[in-house]
């Protein structure tokens, strides 16, 4: 039997490999709501873990930044470690402390007047649409235009209907944000707690996966995994967080214009702007297109400010604010930024138009290493016949 095994070994793999794609195959085709259903509730049993590392991945520089340059000075020459543990524990809480003061601050001073903003939008539809219908009625007057054009341009009730289906569609969310906190609560607090290890134990939990790949892999395999996993956190972390700051910083620089341009809605079209800019490439006229809706219906003498505005906005982030805090950290051409857009999009919705980037930054360097890989190996001893163009 050994001999057997020994003497077919690429056939029985060869057939086993098969066999597996085969069954795969049945349970994601044939079987896909088994399938579906299934994932799901992986995924539901691993929630509070995978909240708990996304927090940990995203507090993890302001953890540093306080561990080695405010309380570097504890430490010890007698008791290293013991001091370490110390640092290590100030640090985490002085971070969380930080963190839950400023979404605070946020939640009490912008939640209550953007709901407000969101509600009083809703109510008085159905007034603006009117208002704006009799403006574009005597704008159609003032030219000597065909008035039933005008009626079929612009129906009242169809108007309504549409403008108050995209505005709840466009602004909604913001009505129930309490609703939205507290929906999978326990989740969250149990994804705090497991963040908090993960901190704590960090250095501990990643040389533990590094020793399993050492001994379950080939060495060669396991320093090109660590290799891999190292640039994706470079990658990722550059990335999102200079996102983050990028739209937060852009969010603040609209508010202030947007209270010159028109009041009453200013804090929320700035929050739509700054959430909105985070999603790459798209972001920008995902919240301009709405707000500018607004603008136009609430108040038309405005719009073409709020138009010019945006279109600075939107150059001095791309052009200066953009790439001064982010560089070139992705390395991508404009067609692949939009396929890991829509890829990401269809696969996580919100949350993959943002990782999507970076995830496929990081597929594309490795397939380009592969192809170089194989180009010179194919090529190095054939430099006569080695295409140039």
């Amino acid at each position: 039997m050994k001999q057997f095994f020994k003497e077919n070994k690429n056939q029985i793999i060869l057939y086993s490999l098969v066999a597996v794609i085969g069954v795969a195959a049945y349970f994601l085709f044939l079987k896909f709501d088994s399938f579906q259903g299934a994932f799901r509730f992986l995924i539901s049993i691993f929630t509070p873990f995978i909240i708990g590392f996304a927090i940990a991945y995203l507090l993890n520089p302001l953890m540093k930044l306080v561990e080695t340059k405010v309380l570097c000075w504890i430490k010890s020459k007698k008791y290293p470690e013991r001091y370490q543990k110390v640092r290590r524990m100030i640090s985490i809480l002085v971070t969380y402390v930080l963190t839950l003061g400023v979404l605070i601050c946020l939640t009490v001073l912008l939640i209550p007047q953007i709901t407000t903003s969101v509600e009083t939008l809703f109510k008085n539809i159905p007034l603006y649409i009117r208002v704006f219908s009799a403006n574009v009625s005597k704008w159609m007057q003032q030219y000597h235009l065909d008035a039933n054009f005008l009626d079929r341009l612009l129906p009242y009730d169809t108007m309504t209907e549409y403008a108050t289906a995209l505005l709840n569609a466009c602004f909604g969310w913001l009505v129930n944000v309490p609703a939205l906190l507290t929906t999978g609560f326990t989740n969250t607090i149990v994804g705090l707690i497991v963040s908090i290890y993960f901190l704590y134990d960090k250095e501990k939990f990643f040389r533990n996966i590094r020793t399993t790949l050492y001994a379950l892999c080939k060495p060669l395999t396991a320093a090109k995994a660590v290799n891999i996993t190292n640039m994706a956190n470079k990658t990722f972390s550059r990335f999102i967080l200079g996102k983050i700051i990028d739209s937060a910083i852009i969010g603040v620089i609209a508010f202030p214009f947007m209270l010159m341009i028109y009041r009453p809605y200013a804090l929320l079209i700035s929050v739509i702007i700054g959430i909105t800019n985070v999603i790459p490439f798209f972001g920008p006229f995902i919240g301009a297109i709405p707000s500018a809706l607004l603008i136009l219906i609430v108040a038309p003498e405005r719009f073409i400010w709020f138009i010019i505005f945006v279109f600075v906005l939107q150059q001095f982030d791309g052009n200066i604010l953009g790439p001064k805090i982010l560089g070139d950290t992705t390395g991508l051409s404009p067609i692949w930024v939009l396929v890991g857009i829509m890829a990401g999009s269809k696969l996580l919705g919100f949350v993959g138009m943002i990782v999507g980037v970076p995830l496929t930054a990081v597929l594309y360097l490795l397939f380009k290493a592969y192809v170089e890989r194989r180009y010179q190996e194919k090529y190095e001893n054939e430099s006569d016949s080695c295409p140039t163009n």
